[in-house]
């Protein structure tokens, strides 16, 4: 099981070369589904998941992440890729060494989530955007960091999201629902919240329609 979970955590990034938005969504909602596949038993505990799901996660960012950054022409959405992508690799090798799990919240993987905003606009708009307010980009990029460290506190610090104790009632017990109606909630949570944060980032006039590439 562990060696079909390997490749298909390894397979599915490809996909974004072709389909950008669907196939990091794909490659998310894939991550999120393998925790109830992996061959949890006497071998493998749930740190020795935490390594294999954080190495996997920078091999996904950087199969697309390095190549799809090269195709933004605006220096200011390149920089802040590169960066993101960097500081991921960063709390990935020092959680590599130290195996201690507050790493991944001060380290969270924010370069997908911007990588998304930055596809959802094209998608969106249905044509490339133009960065043209550094403020405004530097807000909505906090604002896209906030999103992740919020999940990121959910899922490593708090071990609940907010609908689990109530929803949780009509499923297996207050404070537990299937897994895969919790991912199917943080999913739509997710969408709705970078639909907010792109309206903003429109409103305040940062992004613009062009045909110039991001």
């Amino acid at each position: 099981m562990l060696l079909w979970l390997s490749v298909v955590r390894m397979t599915v990034p490809w996909t974004v070369f072709r389909y950008p938005l669907p196939g990091i969504m794909l490659s998310m909602m894939t991550d999120a589904l393998d925790w109830s596949l992996f061959p949890f038993g006497s071998d493998m505990d749930h740190s020795d998941y935490q390594m294999w799901d954080k190495m996997l996660d920078m091999y996904a960012s950087l199969v697309f992440g390095l190549y799809m950054i090269q195709t933004w022409r605006n220096p200011w959405a390149k920089n802040a890729g590169l960066l993101l992508l960097g500081w991921r690799l960063i709390g990935t090798v020092i959680f590599a060494l130290t195996a201690w799990r507050p790493v991944l919240f001060w380290f969270a993987n924010f370069f997908d989530h911007f990588f998304i905003f930055i596809e959802f606009g094209r998608l969106v708009l249905g044509r490339m955007v133009r960065i043209l307010s550094k403020t405004a980009f530097f807000l909505t990029l906090m604002l896209i960091l906030g999103l992740k460290l919020v999940q990121e506190y959910l899922l490593h610090i708090a071990g609940l999201f907010p609908w689990e104790e109530e929803f949780g009632r009509f499923f297996t017990g207050p404070g537990m629902i299937p897994h895969y109606s919790n991912i199917s909630i943080w999913v739509g949570f997710f969408l709705l919240a970078h639909g907010l944060i792109l309206y903003y980032f429109l409103r305040s006039q940062a992004l613009t329609p062009s045909r110039r590439n991001v």
